[in-house]
C-alpha cells in the first residue's frame, strides 16, 4: 500500500521521533513532508513524564511542529479518563512533573503522600525519584480503595545507549505489594490514546496509518484497532526479531526509520 493513500499519519514519540534526546535522522523532514501534504500529523506517548505543553516545546527542539491539540501523552489520557469517567476526585500520584500538571489542569486534586489513604485515585507513571516511602503511601491508597491507575506498562524506555526503567517497574512494584493488576491502564497497547487521536482527527481507521518501534505496545495496539501499522526498527527491535512473531503482532510494514516514510509515498 503506498503512504499517500492515508489521511492522517500517528506517532510515537520515544525510538521514532527520538532516541534520549537525539532526534532520529530524517525525522523532522519527514514529518514535514506529511504536513505538506496536507496530512493530518498526531503524536501519542506512554512517557507520562511530559505534559502536552512540554512534548510541543520538545518537538520544535528537535525540529518538528505540532499544536497541544495535536499531542495525545499517557498523562493526558489519564486526567481524561479520571474527569470523564469519575468526574475528577483527589489522586495519589506517582510520576513526575508532567503527570502532576496535566491531572491538576483537569481539576483532580494531588494529595501529598501524608494523606494518601483518602486519595480516590492513584495514579503512576515512570518516576525517576521513585522511592520505598511513595509505594508505601500508594499501597494505603489502594488498601483503602482507591482506583489504581497506570498510566503504561513499559518495561524500559529508549535512550542513545539502550535502554532504561520505565514506568512498567513502577507499577509492577505497586501490583506486587497490592497483590492486584492496575485497574486501568491508560498507555499503549490499550488503544484508548489512539481512539482519543482519530477522534481529533476526524478520520475512521483505514485511513490513518500508525508510527511505532515497540511491538507488544505499538504494533499491538495498532492491529488490535484495525489501523495499518508501521513498524520502524530505531528502537530496542531488530530485523532478526520480526520471524518469530504471530501473526498478531506482525507489523503491517517495516522501515528503517521514519526518515524513509517519503520513499514510500
Amino acid at each position: 500500500m503506498r503512504l499517500s493513500e492515508f489521511k492522517g499519519f500517528i506517532f510515537d514519540i520515544d525510538g521514532v521521533l527520538k532516541v534520549g534526546d537525539t532526534p532520529v535522522r530524517g525525522a523532522p523532514e519527514a514529518v514535514a513532508f506529511l504536513q505538506r501534504a496536507n496530512r493530518k500529523v498526531q503524536i501519542i506517548t506512554n512517557n507520562a513524564t511530559r505534559s502536552r505543553a512540554d512534548i510541543v516545546r520538545e518537538m520544535r527542539r528537535i525540529g518538528i511542529k505540532v499544536r497541544v491539540d495535536d499531542v495525545f501523552g499517557s498523562a493526558y489520557g489519564a486526567a481524561r479518563f479520571v474527569q470523564q469517567e469519575f468526574g475528577g476526585g483527589k489522586a495519589f500520584v506517582i510520576g513526575e512533573r508532567g503527570l502532576r500538571a496535566e491531572l491538576e489542569a483537569a481539576g483532580i486534586e494531588l494529595l501529598p503522600a501524608s494523606r494518601s489513604a483518602d486519595a480516590d485515585f492513584v495514579v503512576v507513571g515512570l518516576d525517576r525519584a521513585f522511592n520505598y516511602a511513595k509505594l508505601d503511601a500508594a499501597l494505603r491508597a489502594v488498601m483503602s480503595g482507591a482506583v489504581f491507575i497506570a498510566t503504561n506498562e513499559d518495561a524500559r524506555l529508549p535512550v542513545e545507549n539502550g535502554a532504561k526503567p520505565g514506568a512498567g517497574c513502577m507499577v509492577a512494584a505497586l501490583s506486587a505489594c497490592a497483590k492486584r493488576r492496575p485497574d486501568v491502564v491508560i498507555g499503549k497497547p490499550n488503544s484508548y490514546l489512539l481512539e482519543m487521536a482519530m477522534e481529533a482527527m476526524g478520520l475512521k481507521r483505514d485511513e490513518v496509518a500508525f508510527i511505532g518501534d515497540g511491538i507488544e505496545t505499538d504494533i499491538a495496539m495498532a492491529n488490535a484497532a484495525g489501523v495499518y501499522s508501521i513498524l520502524v526498527l530505531t528502537g530496542n527491535v531488530r530485523k532478526a526479531d520480526l520471524a518469530r512473531l504471530p501473526s498478531r503482532l506482525k507489523p503491517s510494514a517495516v522501515l528503517a526509520s521514519v526518515g524513509e516514510l517519503p520513499l514510500h509515498w
